[in-house]
C-alpha cells in the first residue's frame, strides 16, 4: 500500500516538473520572439529616417541582378506605422509585409514575413518591391529590406512592365526595348494607349503602337545605341522638349525601359 503511495506521489511530481518546465520554455521562446520582433521594428523605424542626398534618376527595367545586394519580390503589406492618408487608409514610411512572389535576392529563412524600410506603403496594397538587404548591417540576421529612392518599388498594378520583363526572362536572341505610353492630363500624365513610338538603332527605325495596357513592346533587336521618340506630326515627348534625349544602349539579351510622355 506505501509502496502504490509513493508511486503515485512520484508521478505526480514529475507531472509537475514537466509541466513547469513547458511553462518555462513556452515564456522563455516569447520573450525571446518578443524581442526579436521589437529590435527589427526598432531597426526599421530607424533605417526609414534615413535619406539619401545623392541625386539620381529611377533605375531603368532590369531581368537580372542589378548588383550582388539586390532584392526582388512582391508582398502584401500587412501593417504599417500609424499614419492615415485622406482617403482613411493607413501609410508609412516602413511596412511589414507577407511575401506573394519571390525573383531573388531573400534568403531562404525569411520567405515569409519581412520588413519593408525607408519608402512610402499603403497598407493592403500589393507592392512590387526592389530593394537591397546589404544597406543595413542587421539585414544580413534579420528579415529587413532596405527601399530608399531611385528603385522600382512601386504598387504592383504600377508594375506591369517589370513583372512582364521578369516573367519573360532575358531575350533568347537580341535585345529588347519596352516601355509605357503616358498623355498630359491636366497638371500631370495618365497611361495612354495607341501611342505610336518610333525606335531608332543602328539598322534603322521601328515603329511600334502601345497596346490596351499602354506598353510598347519590341524585341529582337540588334546590339547598339538606340533612340525613342513619340512618332507624331504634333505631338512631342516630354524629355525632347526638355533638351533630353531617350536612348537606350543595348548588347544581346540586354533589355532597356524608357517611357514616353506625349504634350
Amino acid at each position: 500500500m506505501k509502496s502504490q503511495i509513493r508511486n503515485v506521489e512520484g508521478r505526480s511530481k514529475r507531472a509537475y516538473i514537466l509541466r513547469h518546465k513547458f511553462l518555462f520554455a513556452c515564456v522563455a521562446a516569447f520573450v525571446l520572439f518578443t524581442g526579436a520582433a521589437i529590435m527589427t521594428v526598432a531597426i526599421a523605424s530607424g533605417a526609414s529616417r534615413f535619406t539619401s542626398t545623392v541625386e539620381c534618376a529611377e533605375r531603368a527595367p532590369f531581368v537580372r541582378p542589378v548588383f550582388p545586394k539586390q532584392t526582388v519580390f512582391t508582398a502584401r503589406i500587412l501593417y504599417v506605422p500609424n499614419y492615415q492618408s485622406k482617403e482613411g487608409r493607413r501609410f508609412g514610411p516602413w511596412a511589414i509585409a507577407s511575401v506573394q512572389h519571390r525573383y531573388w535576392g531573400l534568403p531562404w529563412w525569411s520567405s515569409k514575413i519581412v520588413v519593408l524600410t525607408a519608402g512610402v506603403f499603403q497598407q493592403g496594397d500589393v507592392y512590387f518591391v526592389d530593394g537591397t538587404r546589404g544597406a543595413l548591417r542587421s539585414s544580413r540576421f534579420l528579415p529587413i529590406v532596405y527601399v530608399g529612392i531611385c528603385t522600382r518599388t512601386r504598387p504592383l498594378d504600377d508594375a506591369a512592365i517589370d513583372t512582364r520583363i521578369l516573367n519573360a526572362g532575358p531575350p533568347r536572341s537580341g535585345g529588347r526595348i519596352i516601355g509605357q505610353s503616358y498623355r498630359r492630363d491636366g497638371l500631370g500624365y495618365k497611361l495612354a494607349p495607341g501611342i505610336k513610338v518610333q525606335i531608332q538603332g543602328p539598322n534603322g527605325s521601328i515603329s511600334t503602337v502601345s497596346d490596351d495596357h499602354a506598353i510598347y513592346d519590341v524585341s529582337g533587336l540588334a546590339p547598339g545605341r538606340y533612340t525613342i521618340t513619340i512618332d507624331h506630326p504634333d505631338r512631342r515627348d516630354l524629355y525632347e522638349v526638355l533638351g533630353y534625349e531617350r536612348r537606350a544602349v543595348l548588347s544581346s539579351g540586354d533589355v532597356g525601359g524608357r517611357d514616353v510622355y506625349s504634350q
